[in-house]
């Protein structure tokens, strides 16, 4: 069972270890350990600082510091970041950590704001890395940034339950009888859901807190027969984020 993880950024980092190191050049300062996308707006810069908000997805981590844009520094595919300790007056050591002593090891780290690692998983929902102890992360968003894995089993929560909308993942339904299910929003643009009915004891009727198609009022989802599924992908439909039907094999909507 996971626990709540509050990541503390730290600008002063130092690599441990990374992956094969290239040059870039960058369109505004950057520290060590930032994450970076790719800013494919002008013909002076290749990266640009990556960002939740604006959806800009990491592909890289910046392993050399810059103080301004147009510089070039060695950026690299993934890196184990190490936080340094400060060193105060007659030389005392003060340890600085990324995370709490009670924090579980592995927990994930998402894309945050302006180039930074965080531990709440935002409206992107890019995992970009883990902790690897108090004082260390590994960032590679290559390998950690499954936006669609089905292959994640999110496991049923029975009837009357609320079906959880933290991650991608795959549902196997069981019913014992005729059972119902709840189903909020998702949690971020294109995170996906697969749905399907594993063990037919009886129809299993999934409800939606909003419309899963752009029919007005089709947020039922009934699965009647082994096999009926329907696949999920979280869309925007103005401010709100909604699921919507990707695939369906069986399921009735209405």
């Amino acid at each position: 069972m996971s626990v709540a993880f509050t990541y503390t950024d730290q600008n002063q980092k130092r690599t441990v270890r990374t992956g094969k190191a290239y040059k870039a050049t960058v369109n505004a300062a950057v520290a060590v350990g930032d994450l970076l996308a790719p800013a494919n707006a002008d013909t002076a810069s290749t990266f640009k600082l990556a960002d939740d908000s604006t959806r800009a997805k990491a592909t890289a981590i910046a392993i050399e510091s810059s103080t301004a844009a147009g510089e070039e520094i060695s950026v690299a595919d993934w890196a184990e970041l190490q936080t340094q300790d400060t060193i105060g007056a007659a030389g005392a050591v003060t340890q600085v950590y990324f995370a709490a002593s009670s924090d579980f090891l592995g927990a994930p780290l998402y894309l945050g704001e302006s180039g930074k690692p965080s531990s709440a998983q935002g409206t992107a929902g890019q995992q970009i890395g883990i902790l690897t102890a108090r004082n260390r992360i590994l960032v590679n968003p290559g390998v950690y940034s499954q936006p669609s894995d089905y292959t994640n089993a999110i496991a049923d929560p029975g009837d009357a339950g609320a079906i959880p909308v933290t991650a991608s993942g795959s549902v196997a339904l069981v019913t014992a009888g005729a059972e119902t299910r709840t189903l909020a929003d998702p949690t971020y643009i294109g995170q996906s859901l697969s749905l399907y009915l594993k063990t037919d004891g009886g129809n299993c009727v999934v409800t939606s807190a909003s419309d899963v198609t752009n029919t007005s009022g089709e947020n039922i989802m009934t699965f009647a027969d082994v096999g009926d599924s329907v696949i999920l992908i979280a869309i925007e439909d103005g401010s709100d984020l909604e699921w919507r039907t990707l695939q369906n094999d069986g399921a009735a909507l209405s």
